[in-house]
């Protein structure tokens, strides 16, 4: 036996699809708007530091590697191959020659990769308040 429905039936369910249409839309929109947004932003920084990342100073957001390995090499360059050790208010000054010690700027820009990539929460705190990556060394034996 088949069921008509008449118009009226036909305009209630008519009436119950539409909203609940805008309730779907609206739910796509708020649940599918920031993982879009979140997908582009970590799309847009596949095999690039992301933006806050620094290194004695220099700015190494959005650079990939090879320009921020080029980078850090500057900031080594312009460094001098001494080593100041403060505590205590006294210091103490080191020749990194006869240490043994090395400025390392490809595992500094790795660390610098890694920033955002090991701990998510450290992307959104490069980008609003900056981290600062320290220079890596390099011990020769």
């Amino acid at each position: 036996m088949k069921k008509v429905l008449d118009k009226k039936s036909i305009a209630l369910i008519a009436k119950w699809l539409q909203g609940k249409t805008v309730f779907i839309v609206a739910a796509i929109v708020i649940v599918g708007l920031p993982i879009s947004i979140y997908g582009a932003f970590v799309l847009a920084y596949v095999g690039k530091i992301y933006p806050g990342v620094n290194v004695g100073g220099i700015n190494l957001g959005n650079k990939p590697a090879a320009a921020a390995v080029d980078l850090v090499n500057q900031v080594i360059m312009a460094n001098p191959e001494r080593l100041t050790l403060s505590w205590n208010e006294q210091e103490w000054e080191l020749d990194l020659a006869t240490t043994g010690l090395k400025y390392d700027a490809d595992e500094t820009v790795t660390q610098a990769m890694r920033v955002g990539r090991d701990r998510q929460t450290d992307k959104w705190k490069a980008w609003v308040r900056g981290i600062n990556v320290p220079l890596q060394w390099e011990i020769s034996e």
